[in-house]
C-alpha cells in the first residue's frame, strides 16, 4: 500500500513511449543504456553480475531526490526520497505517511538506470532548455521539488512546483521514482 496517489502505471508506460519515442537517440545514448533490455549478451540481471560496476559509472545522474510536500489545509503526503549513483537511497517520511523518520534501503542498477535514461532522454537534463516547471507557482495544492544531479554538476537541476502542474516528463519521472521507492525494503536509520 502506497502514501500517494495512484498512478496509472499503464498510462505513464504510454506517456514514457511517446516522449523518449519522439526523440532520436544518440548512439552514446543507445549505448549507455543498451545494458536496460536483453541483448546478444543476454537478460540484464546476465549482464549485471558481469558489468555492475562500468554500468553505475555510465549514468549520468549522480542522485535523484523528490520530495513531495503537505497542501494547504489538508493532510497530504509529505516525504523525501533520494536514490543515488551507488545504489544507496533514503526516504524520510514526514507527515501522512506511513512510515515515518528517515529510512535506508538499496537501489536496483536496472532501476536506477531507467530512471536515468528517461530523464536524459526525455530533455530533462538539458539545462539551457526552457522548463514550465523551473518558477515555484503558489498554490494550496500538494508541491514538489525535483532534484538531478547530473555527474560533477555543483548544483542541481531542479523542477518544482504544484504537483497537479506538473509537466508531463516530471510528472512521468516523479511517479516512477515512487514506485522505484515502493519496491525498495526499507529499514529504520539507527536501528
Amino acid at each position: 500500500m502506497t502514501d500517494r496517489p495512484e498512478v496509472s502505471w499503464g498510462l505513464a508506460f504510454v506517456a514514457f513511449l511517446l516522449v523518449t519515442g519522439c526523440r532520436s537517440s544518440a548512439s552514446t545514448e543507445a549505448k549507455r543504456y543498451e545494458f536496460l533490455s536483453p541483448t546478444q549478451y543476454g537478460s540484464p540481471e546476465r549482464v549485471f553480475s558481469r558489468n555492475e560496476d562500468s554500468i553505475w559509472a555510465r549514468l549520468p545522474l549522480d542522485s535523484v531526490r523528490l520530495n513531495r510536500a503537505g497542501c494547504g489545509m489538508a493532510v497530504c503526503p509529505s516525504y523525501t526520497v533520494e536514490l543515488r549513483r551507488d545504489g544507496s537511497a533514503t526516504y524520510r517520511g514526514d507527515a501522512g505517511v506511513s512510515r515515518t523518520g528517515t529510512w535506508t534501503g538499496t537501489v536496483s542498477v536496472l532501476a536506477y538506470g531507467r530512471l536515468n535514461e528517461f530523464a536524459e532522454r526525455s530533455g530533462l537534463l538539458d539545462r539551457d532548455r526552457p522548463k514550465p516547471d523551473r518558477t515555484v507557482v503558489e498554490s494550496d495544492g500538494w508541491q514538489y521539488i525535483l532534484d538531478l544531479w547530473p555527474t560533477g554538476a555543483r548544483e542541481p537541476i531542479e523542477f518544482k512546483g504544484p504537483y497537479q502542474m506538473a509537466s508531463t516528463p516530471v510528472w512521468i519521472l516523479g511517479s516512477a521514482i515512487d514506485g522505484v521507492s515502493d519496491a525498495i525494503r526499507w529499514e529504520e536509520a539507527g536501528k
